[in-house]
Parts: C-alpha cells; structure tokens; sequence
C-alpha cells in the first residue's frame, strides 16, 4: 500500500492535467474548421453528432420519453438528418422511431 508521501509525489508528478485551452492544443480542430475542410455546414455536423448520440442511445438502452424529447429538441424532424447527411447506419435505427 503506498504512503500518502508516495500518492501525493504521484498526484503531483504523473496526474497533472494540461493548463493549456483546448484551442491552443496542436491536435484541436474547431467545429467551424471541421466543416471547412470536409466541405459541410456547421449545422450540418452538429446534426450527424447529434443524431449519432441518439442513435446510440437507441442501440444501447432503446426508445423512452427522454431520448424522444431529446430527439424532437435537439434535431426535431427525420427530414432534418436526411438533409444533414446523418450516416444511413444512424438513419436505419432513426427511421423505425421518429419521421
């Protein structure tokens, strides 16, 4: 079992967390950037993410109320994701739930 001298050496040396910002990071595309470089809208890609996540949530725990009202909030419309370019893997789930 390690002393508490060894946990706090350990904590301090090999648990930092980077101070940097995230738009600082090298690795960091911003939203606005991703849709530049692959030739979509912004909207566009916070829809497919959008409607991944629901879709996920489908998959994984299947279709309740909130996964409805956060469907119907957040993206409102099967039209809506068709248009966006959601990923026909999410679309196939989504089509059996929501039109």
């Amino acid at each position: 079992m390690p002393t508490t001298e060894q946990l706090q050496r350990i904590w301090e040396t090999e648990m930092e967390f980077p101070s940097t910002r995230r738009e600082e990071d090298p690795a960091y595309v911003s939203p606005a950037d991703y849709s530049k470089l692959h030739g979509k809208r912004e909207t566009d890609v916070f829809i497919q993410g959008y409607a991944c996540c629901i879709a996920t949530l489908i998959r994984s725990h299947g279709i309740d109320t909130p996964i409805e009202d956060a469907f119907k909030a957040g993206i409102g419309r099967l039209k809506v994701c068709i248009d966006a370019g959601v990923d026909e893997y999410d679309l196939e789930i989504l089509k059996q739930h929501f039109k």
